[in-house]
């Protein structure tokens, strides 16, 4: 039987670290590695992935982040996003600019 001091241990449902991924999908945040297609933007001009979550150390969103620091202003949603593969564009303008006043 099963006895104290049997090597067992036993670890709350909630205790358990969520698995790690052993390979992240192309759409990963560049910066924190958020891979959720709802929540990740891709730049147009880089083609790298970004998300809206803002890590410790950075002053802005990691999609913010780097728009500003790239200069680049066109991002596209994950095709398994709620609205599917488009860039993002003003409604009323037509713009693709999503820095605005740059």
């Amino acid at each position: 039987g099963a006895g104290a001091g049997d090597g067992l241990e036993f670890v709350e449902e909630d205790e358990r670290e969520a698995p790690v991924p052993s390979e992240l999908p192309a759409w990963a945040c560049s910066y924190c590695n958020v891979h959720t297609p709802s929540a990740v933007v891709k730049c147009v001009t880089t083609g790298r992935w970004f998300c809206n979550y803002r890590p410790p150390g950075l002053p802005a969103s990691c999609i913010v982040y780097h728009l500003i620091k790239s200069r680049n202003n066109e991002v596209t949603l994950h095709a398994e996003s709620p609205l599917g593969e488009i860039t993002l564009e003003c409604f009323l303008t037509g713009t693709k600019n999503v820095r605005p006043g740059c």
